[in-house]
């Protein structure tokens, strides 16, 4: 998985070295290079998306990523089992 950090600190570097005449040579694209390869990464995970399936012969829905049902029976915006969103038609 790559490397996730917040656009707008990267891009208020950016306009920092703009701002500074920094980009008038090579050493202020290598200055706001090594500024944005510093940053701290985000700790991120792909979001999981599901849907509750619902059968018409009477069972309880159930999770389409991980076929498990919730364990209240109520729907919910997330599966509490396996943190999918529910979010798909």
């Amino acid at each position: 998985m790559g490397d996730y950090i917040k656009r707008t600190l990267a891009l208020g570097i950016i306009n920092h070295a703009n701002d500074c005449d920094c980009f008038k040579n090579y050493d202020g694209y290598s200055m706001a290079f090594d500024m944005i390869d510093e940053m701290p990464r985000a700790d991120v995970q792909k979001v999981k998306h599901g849907k509750w399936v619902i059968c018409s012969d009477g069972y309880y829905p159930y999770c389409s990523n991980c076929n498990n049902e919730p364990p209240s029976k109520e729907l919910t915006e997330f599966c509490p089992r396996c943190g999918a969103k529910m979010d798909k038609e």
